[in-house]
């Protein structure tokens, strides 16, 4: 059963809130579909540029990520000294297993592999905003 938010929520936080949930559902969707595009269509060169104009946008994305991440500990008043090392530990290993998954894999299976992604990510799009709408529990 979805909560009363009108009873514990200020009007400006639920259109925040249901904004949120439109907005993480319309981004999964533009993700998912353009995805299953390029999974459709011819092989695309890749760029691995590390010139400035590819970069700084990067850069841009992961110091926000990483600001929420801050954020989040503070709020939360997690202990960084045993947090940080296991984030670490396990980033690196999560990357490691997909760099050398990618390589073994990569060419054989890359339009399928990007094909499910693309719909997986529709799909929990899709669950989010129906979990917000109160349709799935």
């Amino acid at each position: 059963m979805k909560p009363d938010y009108k009873n514990w929520i200020p009007k400006g936080m639920l259109v925040s809130l249901i904004a949120g949930t439109v907005l993480s559902f319309a981004l999964l969707l533009l993700i998912g579909v353009n995805m299953i595009r390029e999974s459709m269509g011819k092989i695309e060169k890749l760029d691995a540029s590390f010139s400035p104009k590819v970069m700084f946008p990067l850069a841009i994305a992961d110091s926000i990520d990483a600001l929420a991440v801050g954020v989040t500990f503070a709020f939360r008043q997690v202990p960084l000294v045993p947090s940080v090392p296991v984030i670490g530990l396990t980033t690196f290993l999560f990357s490691a297993a997909g760099v050398w998954i990618g390589n073994r894999f990569g060419a054989k299976y890359k339009s399928k592999a990007e094909l499910t992604g693309g719909i997986v990510l529709i799909g929990i799009g899709l669950v989010i905003l129906l979990q917000d709408l109160g349709v799935l529990a």
